[in-house]
């Protein structure tokens, strides 16, 4: 009985420290869960703004490989410079269309001075671009069917398609320009 009692108690302690070692195992695991979730959540950025202003872009042109704005029917330039700042993420996305050219999204950017520095071009439909040392200003084309949708958006988080606020905007000047001459005024 007493060899039976031995090995019981033996039994029962190694139990027992298995369990308070089964029960350190997962607060370890679950901490280290909450500390990764906790990164990934932080280091998002979502500015879900669209920055790309369609109602004055330069239609049917893009940016080409020399960085100068030429012709292309199927993608428009936008007339304005987005002010950025070296570091900074900005997500670019769109829609997949049936564009010529593949539906690219090429940019330029621009020191303080508004001066040149260099152009990038992707196919991607979802990207994000690390603003590079010396640039202050870029300036997009993209693709111009109703189906691609292009956006622009400060962050590393692309958001659902929505128009610039210009663009929100300019539609309703129209609007109103247009029922002002439809009442004779």
């Amino acid at each position: 009985k007493t060899a039976v009692d031995n090995a019981f108690n033996t039994f029962n302690s190694l139990m027992s420290a298995f369990q308070n070692a089964l029960e350190e195992a997962n607060k370890a695991i679950q901490a280290k869960l909450d500390a990764l979730s906790t990164e990934k959540v932080e280091n998002i950025e979502i500015g879900g703004r669209n920055l790309i202003i369609r109602h004055n872009e330069i239609e049917n042109t893009w940016i080409n490989t020399q960085g100068e704005i030429e012709y292309n029917s199927s993608t428009s330039t936008m007339s304005t410079y987005i002010p950025v700042t070296e570091g900074d993420a900005y997500t670019f996305s769109k829609n997949t269309d049936s564009s010529p050219d593949g539906g690219a999204f090429r940019w330029r950017w621009f020191d303080e001075n508004g001066d040149y520095i260099a152009r990038a071009a992707t196919l991607s439909n979802n990207f994000t671009w690390i603003v590079p040392s010396g640039a202050h200003f870029i300036q997009v084309s993209y693709p111009n069917s109703e189906v691609a949708k292009p956006k622009l958006e400060k962050g590393n988080k692309a958001t659902d398609w929505t128009p610039a606020p210009e663009d929100v905007q300019a539609e309703i000047d129209d609007a109103k320009q247009e029922a002002l001459t439809a009442a004779g005024n």
